[in-house]
């Protein structure tokens, strides 16, 4: 069983995540970046799951080092169509997202 991290303040995405995950792997939910930081440097954290709202910061220097850092680890973006722009999207994918999940489009737990 892996550890999933997840940066997801909203409670109908962390459940559907869950329900996804079942039991193969176990996901803990961190509340702000630094949490997440913390939380992917004590663990074996085999995903990583960030929505850009949470992320909050206005550039993507953050996700670069954190790639840096866990190079491993598989990240997935989960985003809202709005109120994210394509731009943003764009240049997160610049940073070596392995997935991008659209809520309340492409997030039904079967298909996770």
């Amino acid at each position: 069983m892996g550890i999933v991290a997840a940066l997801l303040s909203e409670g109908l995405r962390q459940n559907r995540l869950r329900t996804a995950l079942r039991e193969r792997h176990q996901l803990v939910v961190a509340t702000s970046w630094a949490e997440f930081l913390d939380l992917c440097d004590s663990a074996p954290v085999t995903a990583a799951v960030i929505d850009l709202r949470d992320y909050a910061h206005p550039t993507f220097d953050e996700l670069r080092k954190f790639r840096l850092r866990h190079g491993s680890t598989a990240l997935v973006l989960y985003i809202s169509v709005p109120p994210v722009s394509v731009q943003d999207v764009f240049e997160a994918g610049r940073f070596g997202f392995d997935a991008i999940v659209v809520g309340g489009e492409g997030d039904d737990p079967d298909a996770l």
